[in-house]
């Protein structure tokens, strides 16, 4: 995996990395909202979304992952 130093990333970071990449979303919605002058409950609502933007990230971080098992050499 030498030849793929992203791939071997996210292999290696796969949990923390799905973690991190969905924080990003609903914190920049709510900040954005926050900064807009929007209801603060606005900005709670855009919290909600944490547990669909884990699944999507998640979801990436395993396919990259099983891609790379199925047809990178070892």
């Amino acid at each position: 995996m030498d030849q793929y130093p992203a791939v071997a990333f996210i292999v290696r970071h796969a949990k923390v990395l799905a973690v991190v990449i969905s924080l990003v979303p609903p914190i920049g919605v709510a900040l954005l909202l926050h900064a807009a002058g929007f209801h603060w409950g606005w900005s709670a609502l855009a919290f909600a979304l944490l547990p669909l933007t884990y699944l999507i990230a998640r979801s990436y971080v395993e396919m990259v992952t099983i891609i790379a098992d199925m047809l990178l050499p070892k």
